[in-house]
């Protein structure tokens, strides 16, 4: 993994660190020679801090960026991972190691001598344990050992230095980490936010602050840094850190510059700088560096132990860079003599390390001494990406990099997160990546100021005139100008997935962002070797074995999953990673619930079911679910064997069905069987495990049975009908169960409580009634016997015995069931009259009546609220009933009245008698007389035909009257004895049916005629007579009517109709007619005859003219008279007069239409100027016409029809320039008659043309913004911008297409005519232009130009936006409305005035019309009045 890294740098290394770009960064890499001290160095190179001012130095660091974030995170984790905490106490550790001196020194001596692989030989080591004073003794350190000159050799030097072990200022600073805010804060006041960083967070192990450059947040165990004192300060800005070392305020004891170093010691890696060049004769600078000298603390690392060896290199600050080529033999180098690194006695050292055996110096002391040095450890203007690839080779090494800091807690030593002491064994085979520190602290490094605008002009668009804000190198900038590139980001988290899905199987599809939009390709990370997954190039994740819950190794996030790290790279090499999170589902079998699909989950089920439960499904329901929405499968567990069950399976529950009619708790109490639920992966083999067992039981429920009490039904009419009810015996069932009553026994009967007598009833009549007369059904309800007697006088009482039980029980219950008879009383007798009648016409079986006439009515009716029996006695037995029983009787005649001895007046006695079944105390008794009453005899009456009562009607064979008979009795006449009377000899009497019709002999004349007539009816008790009179009236000669007044125009001729009109010529034609009063018959006029033949009238009473009044005497003004004679069908004759009045001819009339597309200058000779239409009341032509006047001679009438009634007044030469023509034209009609008119053309100046634009440009909102991005910012006219839609209409593109270079855009014409008015009024002006298309090409705003001419109307002088009309009305005001747009309306417009350069169309003045914005409408604009409704 590369990293771009810039800025400081402070960690613990041991091992092997590789550079990929060919530069040293360890001493561990080094072979014997190294430089250990200044005095080596070339002249050149800077051996002193003294020779730098830091507060000089450009390019420092002074934030933690993204990329060092990660850098920290690389760095910690390998620390993490190589040298985990050990817990037990400093002596204890140590004493186990002195147990391990033997093994050590052997160890130590074979890698001395030994010519194996250096490979080997450190597994050797590893594998004898920690070293052991003894075994240090051996290599070098210790009392026998000797330490080339110049090298620091105990910590204790560093301490003889003034290193202060302690802060005396007390002015610790502690930076927190607030979960909640994601806030780090500073306990001097000071706050830093971290959110918008990537990860974050704690660290691991006794870490002290962790990022992650995986975008996710790691474990957050410790997150303060310690500073003691104030040379370190911290402030943020946004999500950077500054980190600020303050060189001015050290406190005592700290080195500050290279005066306070012993001579010769480098005393920080600016010192030490390498160009390439040098690189390649490095080797003559290593000639003289002693044998044996430790040249990097990279070489020696301590943990936890209590004394630093003597002779101990104290700083990685003596290291120089050098190139991989000094390394490349490197294995073979360290297989040499172990002396030639100062190990063993051909090193200068010794075998005998019994001396750390008696070490007494203070290692708490002096390791907290040497945790207080601060210096810069590595500085390269380059960047480094290093590996560390194997295990330490060095046996001892301080693992001190950029900045050793002190640790305020003792206990904090063994992991302090920039200073570690550990002792030989560390892990094999660790990797970590980091970047090495680039900044730039060396003297004279160029810095190349990019944060400047490019302004070179041939540099192409987003090149120039834009800062790429850079302060580096030349590089840098090069790099953020032409090569700028950010790494895909990926936005997936992760997935969640069931259990046992297929190899193969699609989860889903990772995304990623590009910042630079390039395309992105997805791959698995090199790191990833499970192989459970595959992630193909287009991000779509599939299984590569099925999946199973042992594939959850990580607890992320919390409940486990899979961690699959993969990449997207983008079309640059740009490698964005991150680790998606997969979660399996842990499969889990189904279970049993009970309810619903969401109830509770049982384990085990009990139903209950009472005996008397019916065969029916459904008799419960269990149900079951699978949290993963698996296929169930359900099974039995157990035999299910009972017949009286079934089992119905659902798509989510199991359901139990009962199939026998009912159960039985003595043979069978309770039924048991296992139900199974398991799901497909238990099915497939996947899950064993998947299945759920439910024990089900069916209790059965014993039944109890019915119970009856002795009780009394109540009572029963001894007169009751066959099948009456008693009632139904009450019985009661716990369960409910359905009762049967059976075994319903007489037991006794008895009158009023006494003996029984059953035995001596014998239900032969009614005074001996049945003994056994009830019965009970299965149901209880209790019946009397159809057939049976009963007589509450002889038994009132019967007594019975019923048993009840139901289906269920063998054992039964018993009743004593009372059953009382009562009494049958008399039931009342009604009639519905107060008297009784008879006509004496009545015969037999005519019923008496109670209305007076005896015929009619209602008749009398004897009726009971029960059945009865019915007797009548009367005189003479006249009188009988219509039913002898039942609840009613109607009294009627048994023989004929009518011949008898009873007649009008007579009276008829009447007896009637009433019973109840024989009962004697029922019997009831009515006497009522009944009267005789009379038959009426017929009665005649007459009924005129008033028509015919006049001399037009009353004619021979006319009826006049006629004569009807009434009889009240409807009886039949006898027309035999019908008499007719007629005094005046002239009338007979026809018979007609049962009428008579009276008519006359001959005609008759006005008079009075008198008459009478007589008859019976078919019984003939009596005559019947009628007199009666008519009159006859005298018809009138009728009444001479008109329709109008008459007229007649001067210039008619023979057979013109008269008129009604005033003009005498159109309209109604006068016509006659007589009228009647009165109208007898229908009377109508028949025929007329005029006295003046000048006048002549037809038969139906229309007028015409006789003569020829055109060209006689006759005039306007005069009248023609004459009488008029009629008569009707009747022969009846009358006359009047009537009068005609002669009127005038009308003069013609014309009408004059300006052609308005001629009334503009310039046209030609023979160009019709105005069209004149020619009318005449009477339509006397043909018409003619001339001309008089000042300009007649200009002018000349050109007729356009045969009769002349259409003229055109055409010029008689050409017209170039506006003009007025006065002139006087008479009209004349062909009898003579004429009318002139005094009139006026006026020519106008030519009009210039509209033209209407689509304009693509500009932006607005408001009319003001509009005119700006339209070149005047103003709309004042003045400073019209260069290229702008108005300065090129006021250059010459006015009338064409044309592309605006300010603002942009295209100006595209839609049309162009010449309008004599803009305003819409009457649908002439802007519509006219029909519909203008903005629907393609993109939204374009409407844009119209016009001249600013006297003869152009409908100028707007302002717009007005709102929703038409505008109740306050403004002058000249305007508005455009979108009639067809997709939602019509008012748009937002301006109008604006300019002039152009050269005149246009003759005009220099010019307006526009202009939208606010654009629209993609196909529409059609109306201006309109601002005071106007919208179109």
């Amino acid at each position: 993994m590369s990293f771009d890294y810039t800025g400081s740098f402070s960690g613990s290394f041991t091992g092997n660190l590789i550079s990929t770009n060919g530069v040293i960064s360890s001493s561990a890499q080094l072979p014997s020679g190294i430089l250990s001290s200044s005095a080596q160095l070339p002249s050149g190179i800077v051996s002193s801090s003294g020779q730098i001012n830091y507060n000089t130095i450009t390019n420092k660091p002074t934030t933690i960026s993204a990329f060092q974030k990660n850098s920290i995170t690389a760095n910690i984790t390998f620390r993490q991972e190589t040298f985990p905490p050990i817990s037990s106490s400093l002596a204890t550790r140590i004493t186990t190691e002195e147990g391990n001196v033997d093994n050590l020194q052997s160890d130590v001596s074979a890698l001395q001598t030994a010519s194996g692989s250096f490979s080997t030989r450190v597994t050797n080591i590893e594998g004898a344990g920690y070293l052991t004073s003894a075994s240090a003794a051996a290599a070098g350190f210790g009392s026998g050992g000797s330490t080339p000159a110049g090298t620091i050799s105990s910590s204790q030097q560093i301490t003889d230095l003034g290193f202060s072990t302690t802060d005396s200022t007390g002015s610790e600073q502690t930076l927190s980490f607030n979960d909640g805010t994601n806030a780090l804060s500073i306990s001097g006041g000071n706050s830093v936010d971290l959110s918008s960083l990537s990860g974050g967070g704690g660290g691991g192990a006794g870490l002290n602050i962790t990022a992650s450059n995986e975008g996710t947040p790691l474990s957050k165990i410790v997150r303060s840094f310690d500073f003691v004192g104030n040379a370190v300060t911290a402030t943020n800005d946004g999500n950077a850190v500054t980190v600020t070392v303050n060189t001015g305020s050290l406190k005592d004891g700290i080195i500050s510059g290279s005066e306070q170093l012993p001579s010769g010691l480098i005393s920080a890696s600016n010192q030490i700088t390498i160009t390439e060049s040098q690189i390649s004769d490095l080797g003559s600078y290593l000639t003289s560096v002693p044998a044996g000298t430790v040249s990097g603390s990279t070489q020696i690392t301590f943990s936890g132990i209590s004394g630093t060896p003597s002779g101990l290199v104290s700083s990685s600050n003596q290291i120089l860079p050098i190139t991989t080529s000094s390394i490349t033999d490197f294995p073979t180098e360290v297989s040499k003599s172990a002396a030639s690194f100062g190990f063993g006695t051909g090193g200068g050292g010794s075998t005998d390390i019994t001396a750390l055996n008696t070490f007494t110096g203070s290692a708490n002391t002096s390791i907290t001494a040497l945790n207080t040095f601060t210096g810069s450890a590595i500085s390269n203007s380059q960047t480094s990406s290093m590996t560390v690839a194997t295990a330490s080779y060095a046996l001892f090494a301080i693992s001190a990099s950029h900045e050793i800091v002190t640790e305020v807690s003792s206990s904090h030593a063994v992991n302090a997160d920039t200073a570690s002491f550990v002792i030989g064994h560390v892990q094999t085979s660790q990797t970590s990546s980091m970047s090495v520190a680039t900044s730039s602290f060396t003297t004279g490094f160029s810095i190349f100021d990019g944060n400047r605008v490019i302004s070179n002009t041939n540099l192409p668009a987003g090149v120039y005139n834009t800062n790429a804000g850079t302060s580096g190198s030349l590089t840098q900038f090069i790099e953020k100008v032409f090569f700028p590139n950010t790494v895909p980001s990926i936005t997936t988290n992760g997935f969640t997935i069931g259990e046992f899905v297929a190899s193969g199987s699609v989860i889903g599809t990772a995304t990623a962002t590009d910042a630079e939009g390039q395309s992105i390709t997805f791959r698995e990370a090199s790191s990833y070797s499970d192989d459970f997954f595959k992630i193909a190039s287009n991000g779509q994740i599939t299984l590569n074995t099925k999946s199973t819950a042992s594939m959850n190794t990580d607890n992320t996030p919390g409940s486990g999953s899979h961690p699959f790290p993969i990449e997207a790279v983008d079309t640059f090499a740009g490698v964005g990673s991150k680790t998606l999170y997969i979660r399996v589902t842990p499969n889990t079998p189904p279970v049993w619930r009970q309810t619903s699909v969401g109830g509770s989950i049982v384990t085990t089920f009990t139903q209950s079911l009472n005996e008397n439960s019916v065969a029916a499904n459904n008799k419960v329901r269990v149900y079951f679910t699978d949290a993963e929405s698996d296929t169930i499968t359900i099974g039995s567990g157990s035999a299910f064997v009972s017949s009286s069950f079934s089992i119905t399976k659902a798509s989510t529950y199991v359901q139990l069905n009962q199939i026998t009619s009912s159960l039985d708790y003595e043979v069978t109490p309770k039924y048991e069987f296992v139900l199974t639920a398991s799901d497909e992966h238990y099915g497939s083999g996947d899950d064993t495990e998947s299945i759920t067992y439910l024990p089900f039981q069916i209790a059965v429920v014993d039944n109890v049975g019915p119970t009856v009490n002795d009780q009394t039904l109540g009572s029963i009419n001894e007169n009751s009908a066959d099948g009456a009810s008693v009632g139904s015996i009450t019985a009661t069932d716990p369960t409910g169960d359905t009762i049967t009553f059976s075994n319903f026994t007489l037991k006794e009967a008895n009158l009023d409580g006494g003996s029984n007598i059953t035995s001596s009833l014998g239900g032969n009549s009614l005074y001996d009634p049945h003994q056994d007369p009830f019965q009970c059904s299965s149901a209880g309800a209790v019946t009397r016997k159809n057939g049976v007697y009963l007589n509450s006088d002889v038994a009132n009482r019967y007594f019975y015995q019923v048993t009840v039980k139901d289906a269920f029980n063998s054992t039964s219950d018993t009743g004593l069931i009372r059953i009382n008879i009562a009494d049958d009383s008399a039931t009342s007798i009604t009639d519905n009259w107060d008297n009784l009648y008879i006509i004496e016409s009545a015969t037999s079986g005519n019923e008496i009546k109670i209305s007076s006439n005896g015929r009619t009515g209602t008749s009398a009716l004897w009726s009971s609220g029960v059945s009865q029996r019915w007797e009548v006695k009367s005189t003479g037995n006249l009188i009988g009933l219509s039913s002898t029983t039942g609840s009613s009787a109607t009294l009627q005649l048994a023989s004929n009245l009518s011949g008898s001895a009873y007649s009008s007046g007579s009276t008829i006695a009447v007896e009637l008698t009433a019973s109840e079944n024989g009962f004697e105390t029922t019997k009831q008794y009515v006497n009522q007389n009944i009267a005789v009453v009379i038959n009426n005899a017929p009665v005649p009456s007459f009924s005129n035909t008033s028509a015919n009562l006049n001399t037009n009607g009353a004619r021979s064979g006319s009826t006049i009257s006629t004569i009807s008979f009434t009889d009240t009795e409807s009886d039949s006449l006898n027309h035999g004895s019908f008499t007719f009377t007629d005094p005046s000899g002239q009338l007979n009497a026809y018979k007609s049916g049962d009428t008579y019709l009276v008519q006359p002999k001959n005609n008759l004349s006005g008079s009075t005629y008198p008459m009478t007539a007589s008859i019976k009816d078919t019984h003939g008790f009596r005559v019947g007579t009628t007199k009666h009179s008519v009159t006859i009236a005298s018809a009138p000669n009728g009444t001479l009517t008109t329709n109008g007044t008459f007229r007649i125009i001067e210039s008619a001729e023979s057979g013109a109709h008269i008129k009604i009109n005033a003009d005498g010529r159109t309209g109604t034609q006068g016509d006659l007619g007589v009228t009647y009063s009165p109208q007898y018959n229908s009377a109508a006029v028949q025929a007329f005859t005029s006295s003046n033949a000048a006048i002549a009238v037809n038969s139906n009473g229309k007028l015409t003219i006789g003569v020829n009044i055109s060209g006689s005497s006759t005039g306007s003004g005069d009248t023609i008279t004459s009488t008029i004679s009629y008569q009707d069908q009747f022969n009846n004759i009358g006359s009047d007069s009537i009068s005609v009045s002669v009127v005038a001819n009308q003069a013609p009339t014309a009408t004059f239409s300006e052609i308005g597309a001629n009334m503009t200058a310039s046209i030609a000779s023979g160009t019709g100027l105005v069209s004149m239409s020619i009318s005449d009341t009477e339509s006397d032509t043909p018409f003619s016409a001339s001309f008089s006047g000042p300009n007649a001679g200009n002018l000349q009438f050109v007729p356009q029809n045969a009769n002349s009634s259409s003229y055109v007044i055409k010029t008689t030469g050409t017209i170039n320039s506006g003009v007025t023509y006065s002139y006087t034209a008479s009209v004349h009609d062909n009898f003579d008659k004429s009318t002139s008119y005094k009139r006026t053309i006026t020519l106008l100046d030519p009009v210039a043309k509209t033209y209407v634009y689509g304009w693509d440009g500009g932006s607005a909102a408001t009319e003001a913004t509009a005119i700006a991005s339209m070149g005047d910012s103003g709309g004042d006219g003045v400073g019209i911008e260069a290229g702008s839609v108005i300065a090129k209409l006021q250059s010459g593109s006015l009338g064409t297409t044309f592309s605006p270079t300010y603002v942009g855009g295209t100006m595209l014409l839609f049309g162009s005519s010449s309008k004599t008015t803009l305003s819409d009024s009457n649908a002439t002006g802007l519509s006219s232009f029909g519909y203008i298309n903005f629907s393609s090409g993109g939204s374009k705003r409407l844009v119209v130009v016009f001249p600013s001419a006297s003869n152009q109307f409908g100028k707007p002088a302002s717009m007005y936006d709102g929703v038409p009309p505008d109740s306050t009305g403004t002058a000249k005001e305007y508005y455009v409305y979108a009639k067809d747009a997709s939602i019509p309306g008012t748009i937002g417009t301006g109008v604006y005035y300019f002039d152009t350069e050269n005149a246009v169309e003759g005009y220099s003045r010019w307006g526009m019309i202009f939208a606010e914005g654009e629209n993609t409408n196909n529409s059609r604009y109306y201006l309109m009045p601002d005071s106007a409704s919208a179109p």
